[in-house]
């Protein structure tokens, strides 16, 4: 594609990591293609976010601060985010991510000329010092958890929201991403239901972003593995009940034979190998409490997590 004949906007979403902003906002500015709109999204921040935001947009023609009135979550700041270039700003493609994502400088410049079909889902890749932020698994079930697993272009079967390139012409037919995820697998759900829609997945390997690696564990229970992510117990709740709501969703019977199965096994890791073990029994079983009756949107703190 040719890059100088489309119309790009980025999405920043935002909450109390300045510092890490800053780094963010000078990376985009500083790409080989720069983008023509980066609006960041502030979720409520208390730390002088709004301050410096205002001071910079006045700077900057193409950054645009759009700030919400509360703490929505990394999904409620994407879900905003999109509606607010749909309803006010035309552009083709919007790139999407994290604070704590810096892309390489000529991250978007190697992604988008990729990014041939308005239909197909593009992403970046996440990594640091070449492992993957995340493993991601190709179409053929090759896990792919460093920079050296990816061909140049790769069909895989999701993207995080880390580099997530979406054209405007398939948010408008797959609708925008499920804010009352609140956090945690929003970026899962939306590219399956990307992929139900008929949308293919490719990562572009070359378009590099640095971003912290998550911390996970596998454990072997005889005939699979089960990877684990080592996470605070409010974090847990947010992971629990949102794989239960996907799995609802998109995997049938499969919700019953293997998601609630998993879900119990995550939770007996954790006791093996996490701190907290009393809230993460509680974070655990609020998450599959409202997982299995559709108690959506942010709800940690309903539980004292």
């Amino acid at each position: 594609m040719n890059i100088n004949n489309v119309k790009v906007a980025t999405i920043i979403v935002t909450y109390n990591r300045l510092e890490l902003l800053k780094k963010s906002i000078n990376s985009h500015l500083s790409q080989t293609r720069i983008s023509d709109i980066i609006l960041i999204v502030d979720n409520s921040s208390t730390d002088g976010t709004l301050d410096y935001l205002k001071e910079i947009s006045n700077i900057y023609s193409n950054i645009e601060l759009l700030q919400l009135k509360d703490n929505t979550g990394g999904a409620g700041g994407f879900y905003y985010g999109l509606k607010y270039l749909q309803e006010n700003i035309a552009v083709d493609w919007v790139w999407m991510m994290d604070d704590d994502a810096i892309p390489e400088c000529d991250a978007l410049e190697k992604l988008i000329k990729y990014a041939d079909s308005k239909n197909n889902l593009y992403g970046s890749l996440p990594q640091l010092d070449g492992k993957c932020c995340w493993p991601n698994t190709s179409l053929d079930g090759k896990i792919l958890n460093n920079y050296n697993s990816f061909c140049s272009i790769e069909e895989v079967k999701w993207i995080p929201f880390l580099g997530f390139l979406i054209s405007l012409q398939l948010v408008q037919k797959i609708g925008l991403p499920n804010k009352d995820f609140f956090l945690a697998a929003d970026d899962v759900e939306y590219s399956m239901r990307a992929k139900k829609n008929g949308a293919k997945i490719y990562i572009i390997r070359d378009s590099l972003l640095s971003h912290p690696t998550s911390d996970s564990y596998k454990i072997n229970i005889g005939y699979r593995y089960v990877t684990n992510l080592r996470l605070v117990p409010w974090k847990r709740y947010y992971d629990t009940r949102n794989r239960l709501l996907i799995a609802k969703k998109y995997y049938g019977f499969k919700y019953y034979t293997q998601t609630i199965p998993a879900s119990f096994i995550r939770l007996f890791a954790a006791l093996l190998n996490e701190k907290n073990r009393l809230k993460q029994v509680k974070a655990f079983f609020a998450g599959f409490y409202d997982g299995i009756f559709n108690k959506t949107g942010r709800r940690h703190d309903k539980w004292d997590l």
